[in-house]
């Protein structure tokens, strides 16, 4: 390999090693904080003794400092999307904490899946069973009124914590 080549090689795996990864933001009076990402899958069961439960993805953007690990006291929000496949949208918020979006209510936008690898597997005995690794990617524009605005493309790996199932 000649010396130019060399380089041009250096020059694109540097480039692939500083790209950052997508960050949703929460914009907020008090400041712009960066959102981690992170899907589960949600179960609720439908009313009727034979009844099959339904099967949410659920995208939560949580303060960045939280790692699917742990207690958690910073902000906090979760969209639920009924359809696994690239394209579905979601303006559901199924919840919301923290200092700021806990006391906000209502909001307008949308949350859009670009790529999903869920590896949801099915419903188990204890809940959802998602086979490990799996990703979903997208980005959100969803403006929760009071200033408060999330907005930015994410990569959302797996997180065991979110997959949980409803009580009948």
């Amino acid at each position: 390999m000649n010396r130019a080549a060399r380089q041009l090689l250096l020059v694109v795996l540097l480039s692939a090693c500083s790209a950052s990864t997508p960050r949703v933001t929460l914009e907020a009076p008090s400041g712009a904080q960066p959102m981690g990402a992170w899907y589960g899958v949600f179960l609720e069961p439908l009313e009727g003794p034979n009844s099959s439960p339904i099967a949410r993805l659920i995208v939560a953007f949580v303060d960045e400092r939280w790692a699917c690990a742990g207690d958690f006291t910073g902000d906090a929000v979760s969209f639920a999307f009924e359809v696994f496949s690239a394209g579905s949208t979601s303006s559901t918020v199924l919840s919301r904490s923290g200092p700021d979006l806990a006391a906000s209510s209502g909001g307008t936008g949308q949350v859009v899946l670009d790529r999903v690898d869920d590896r949801y597997e099915g419903q188990g005995d204890a809940g959802p069973v998602v086979a490990d690794g799996g990703r979903v990617d997208g980005h959100a524009d969803f403006d929760f009124g009071g200033g408060l605005l999330l907005k930015g493309s994410f990569h959302a790996p797996h997180c065991p914590a979110l997959d949980f199932r409803n009580a009948p």
